[in-house]
């Protein structure tokens, strides 16, 4: 079995609490596209995740769930383009996943690592 880092077990949570998130949403909009565009609007992020949490956190940000809310917002814009943070749901989404990401203990470690990880580095 492969070994994967705990970055890449996050954003496979993410992917499939995005799809969960965007079948709810289908079956609420008849019609309606269920991603907002969001894959067309890609062009890469200008930051990375643990930059981005690394300068919240050296702006005097210490609450955990601010830095895993930022580190979850710049996974997304990797992966959908920055030009998505200016969609109108996009901090709700964020919000969401978040939420769930932290209703569930073993997904929050994972995160509190990642945030951990992403502080180590420099």
């Amino acid at each position: 079995m492969t070994s994967l880092s705990r970055i890449d077990r996050l954003a496979a949570q993410l992917r499939v609490q995005l799809e969960r998130q965007s079948k709810r949403s289908s079956s609420v909009q008849a019609g309606g596209s269920s991603k907002d565009g969001w894959a067309d609007l890609y062009t890469g992020a200008a930051q990375s995740p643990a930059a981005s949490v690394r300068a919240l956190h050296a702006a005097g940000v210490t609450d955990e769930r601010v830095l895993v809310s930022r580190f979850i917002e710049g996974m997304l814009k990797q992966e959908f383009g920055d030009e998505v943070g200016n969609a109108s749901q996009f901090q709700q989404t964020v919000g969401m996943i978040v939420e769930t990401l932290a209703d569930n203990s073993e997904t929050w470690v994972l995160c509190r690592n990642c945030v951990a990880q992403a502080l180590e580095m420099r």
